[in-house]
């Protein structure tokens, strides 16, 4: 058991199916030989073969505790460890952790705002331009009712001088 890394507050246990304690190291390792069968923990290691909870330790943190029933063997073992020493790691870099999904929310929202914006002005050039083409259409149909009721033959060149515009009277 002491090559096992359990930490300061971690326990490793194999435990009979009776309820005695046939070996422990790490926290309480005086328990050996302890009969454990009446606790809770002993009633969760006959319902499953094996799982996991948590349990108040006795520094005053919890034990995060996983347990396993011996195949072919009237023995269960369990390994519990300090949560603080599980969740170390996690701990030291949760302000970098927060940063960056800080970082990356205002990311994520400065898109969503510029393409929101953008969505707003290509709606309204839309608009526009559809008004803009309304405009446009009643003033070629003004413009082809007042060329077609014209005594006079009209027409309009463009820069290379090719007829962009007349009525019927030119044409005749």
């Amino acid at each position: 058991y002491n090559s096992i890394d359990i930490g300061k507050f971690g326990a490793i246990s194999l435990i009979g199916l009776d309820g005695v304690i046939r070996a422990r190291a790490g926290l309480r390792a005086a328990a050996l030989g302890a009969d454990v069968s009446a606790t809770p923990s002993f009633s969760r290691y006959q319902n499953a073969a094996s799982g996991s909870y948590i349990d108040a330790g006795s520094t005053g943190g919890n034990i995060l505790v996983s347990y396993r029933v011996v195949k072919d063997l009237p023995l269960i073992v369990t390994v519990g460890l300090d949560e603080n020493a599980v969740l170390a790691s996690y701990w030291q870099n949760r302000r970098s952790y927060v940063l960056a999904g800080c970082g990356l929310t205002v990311l994520l929202l400065r898109a969503a705002g510029m393409s929101a914006r953008h969505r707003c002005r290509l709606e309204r050039a839309r608009e526009s331009l559809r008004l803009s083409e309304a405009r446009d259409l009643k003033k070629s149909a003004e413009l082809q009712i007042t060329l077609a009721h014209m005594s006079q033959g009209l027409c309009m060149f463009d820069a290379e001088q090719r007829v962009v515009l007349c009525n019927e009277r030119y044409a005749s």
